[in-house]
């Protein structure tokens, strides 16, 4: 493979929701498709190429999905393919009552607009340097970036199934504690008390001592709309009201 030593940098945010096409790469968007049709039963080479081939796993996904045939990979056909590598991931943990259907993917929406392969860079003069990269944001440190991690990074099958269980995200854990606490939980507060516990662990914290959240009301707001102003910026385009987060759940 030759892929980038480094993420995707976009100048500007639109930039997220360019396309994916056949003739890019190599590029890490084209990588992270390639893993998500591999995750849904495609047989392909993962090498972040947009070739024939990948061609062709696009227009037979959008075909049995009710998409637009084209082989152009915007937003929606990006969301329709986390949302099959995450129900695919769900079937047993669903089954088995330690998750609600649609978290997983309910989190891709909030964190990354449901995309494949977004990027969230941090100052290089900071201390914390690194960037959140792929459908759940995950961590990588750098420059310089281990290209064992940005391959992780951006697989949608192995990034959500480690952020459901690897203690570091723990998502799938702490689920499991709030349905055993309060059975009947909505599906949306799970959502949404997971996306605290994602972001602000102390806030999770001190739900579970007290049974409920400081100021709720500005949590919902928060959760729903764009933490910390990540998507609140002037040329984003799609809506993430609950109701987005409603369709997650109940879809």
């Amino acid at each position: 493979m030759n892929l980038p030593d480094v993420p995707p940098h976009y100048a500007k945010f639109s930039d997220i929701y360019r396309p994916i096409k056949k003739g890019e790469g190599p590029s890490w968007r084209v990588y992270a498709l390639q893993k998500g049709l591999i995750a849904r039963g495609h047989i392909l080479v993962a090498n972040g190429v947009f070739n024939d081939t990948t061609l062709g796993g696009v227009k037979l996904f959008q075909k049995n999905n009710g998409l637009v045939v084209d082989g152009i990979v915007g937003p929606f056909t990006q969301h329709k393919l986390l949302w099959k590598v995450s129900r695919k991931l769900e079937q047993v943990k669903v089954s088995n009552g330690l998750t609600a259907p649609g978290i997983i993917y309910g989190i891709c929406m909030r964190e990354t607009s449901g995309l494949l392969a977004p990027v969230n860079e941090y100052d290089p003069s900071e201390d914390d340097q690194g960037a959140d990269l792929g459908p759940l944001q995950w961590r990588v440190a750098g420059p310089p970036y281990s290209m064992q991690m940005m391959l992780f990074a951006f697989d949608p099958l192995k990034v959500m199934d480690a952020g459901m269980n690897n203690p570091d995200m723990g998502l799938l854990p702490r689920i499991a504690a709030l349905r055993k606490r309060q059975p009947d939980m909505s599906g949306l507060l799970i959502l949404r008390v997971a996306i605290v516990a994602h972001n602000a662990p102390f806030l999770y914290g001190q739900y579970l001592r007290n049974g409920k959240l400081a100021a709720p009301e500005a949590i919902a707001e928060w959760t729903d709309n764009g933490s910390g102003g990540h998507f609140t910026h002037q040329e984003h385009v799609l809506d993430y009201s609950s109701d987005v987060l409603t369709f997650a759940i109940n879809h």
